[in-house]
């Protein structure tokens, strides 16, 4: 999910590295993380999904803080296993960012509420409230933000990202600006409100029957501070300071973020992908989208579909998912909806063939012990490596060479038998070297059962 991690500093190191929580075939739970070719492996205990370390403390860091860090690592946890899919980060985040101070082009612009408003409804503010739905402020809230305004107090500062085109979206602030327009398009109606209360239940344009003209005017003319980032910029300031400043009660994980700083035609491709029939049917609906994390699964596919080719199967990856998808999302931007559209296409024959080939299995790591035994959550880096390749066959080919889930008993052999696989869809699946064994190993894979691609 992005967000699945704590940071710990090992026992005489000197800085603090990201963990994650792997599972194994026997349900056994580990914090794990491989920096710089370090790999690091602690057993857990888990009761009733709260986690804790078998034995000695290896960190820096005192027994309180280990506990207290691994309880919210425990939660997010839990969380993860309900969207459907295995959890994994990416390690190589601790790299420096690739630009310095003097490639940052920041500009204050002092707005007022009314400016903001006509702005927003042509469109040169971008709102996307899709990207955190299930988190939207609820009316008390919206409502007491409007009453800080009417009282005179000051508003937190917005951030906002220029397009080339001088269109801007926002980096932080969408609920502020979101409440602020449902209030003055009359679309919320104030509640709960503590020192205001004659202007509970009432839209803004019934305000004039219990406030002043003055207040209300003062109100319009509200001052709020915007830092805009300028398109000159390097585009991936804009997800790192996004990063930094999210501000909302639930923090956003890296998907949700990126979702926030696409266009509205890559939200919608995304959307439609994970909303096919066929993707419902090759994750068994197990994968949910509360989080995105079924859109950055298609997000991927989009990326490594566009870089693959045969000799070379992962293209310019370098090892830095999180990056490499920001990057690719700001690129995104400037595709033509129509040429990206027919990705839908191709996802989909990806997703029917898969299906067809591993059944309710499709996606999950199986081996001669577990298949039709237990069903392991879904396997970013299996899901990824067989779509793309997948999508490289006709369906009728597929379907004429092999029955249902005719190729799923050959698969548990296979990642039995073959050591480097079984490593690579296990840990650190985020890696350059596990994708590039995987691309290998199930390319050769499915060439010796259907032969080479149709496309």
């Amino acid at each position: 999910m992005g967000l699945l991690e704590a940071r710990f500093t090992i026992s005489g190191k000197d800085r603090e590295i990201p963990f994650t929580i792997i599972e194994d075939d026997n349900s056994k739970v580990y914090l794990y993380s491989i920096v710089d070719e370090n790999e690091y492996k602690f057993p857990l205990t888990n009761t009733e999904g709260l986690l804790r370390l078998v034995g000695d403390n290896p960190f820096e860091e005192s027994d309180d803080i280990v506990d207290e860090r691994l309880t919210g690592l425990s939660s997010d946890w839990v969380e993860s296993k309900a969207q459907g899919f295995d959890s994994s980060i990416d390690f190589e985040q601790l790299k420096q960012p690739g630009y310095g101070p003097d490639d940052i082009f920041v500009e204050n612009k002092p707005f007022s509420l009314r400016q903001i408003l006509d702005l927003i409804e042509s469109d040169d503010i971008e709102l996307t409230p899709d990207f955190q739905r299930n988190f939207i402020w609820d009316k008390t809230r919206q409502s007491k933000l409007i009453e800080s305004v009417l009282l005179g107090l000051p508003l937190p500062s917005i951030y906002l990202s220029q397009y080339e085109d001088g269109r801007l979206t926002v980096v932080d602030g969408l609920q502020r600006l979101s409440t602020i327009r449902a209030f003055l398009n009359n679309e919320l109606k104030l509640t709960n409100l503590e020192y205001l209360s004659e202007c509970n239940n009432k839209h803004f344009s019934e305000l004039e029957t219990v406030l002043s003209p003055l207040r209300l005017r003062k109100f319009t003319q509200t001052q709020i501070m915007c830092f805009v980032i300028d398109y000159r910029s390097p585009s991936k300031l804009k997800f790192d300071l996004f990063r930094r400043l999210n501000t909302g009660g639930k923090p956003l994980n890296n998907q949700e973020i990126r979702n926030c700083l696409s266009k509205p035609q890559i939200q919608m491709v995304l959307k439609d992908m994970v909303n096919l029939e066929s993707f419902g049917k090759a994750t068994d609906y197990s994968v949910k989208d509360g989080r995105m994390d079924a859109r950055e699964a298609a997000l991927r596919f989009l990326y490594f579909d566009e870089q693959y080719s045969v000799e070379n199967p992962v293209g310019f990856y370098n090892g830095d998912m999180e990056g490499t998808l920001d990057d690719f999302i700001d690129d995104l931007n400037k595709y033509d909806l129509d040429e990206l559209r027919k990705s839908i296409t191709v996802y989909n024959r990806a997703l029917k063939n898969a299906f067809h080939l591993f059944g309710s299995y499709c996606f999950r790591k199986v081996t001669r012990e577990t298949v039709r035994q237990r069903r392991s959550p879904v396997n970013k880096l299996l899901m990824l490596s067989f779509s793309v390749l997948l999508s490289k066959y006709d369906y009728s080919t597929v379907t004429m060479k092999f029955k249902y889930e005719g190729l799923l008993e050959y698969l548990a052999d296979y990642i039995s038998d073959n050591e480097h696989v079984f490593r690579a869809i296990t840990w650190g699946t985020n890696g350059k070297w596990n994708l590039e064994v995987s691309f290998e190993y199930f390319g050769l894979f499915l060439t010796k059962h259907l032969g080479d691609a149709d496309y």
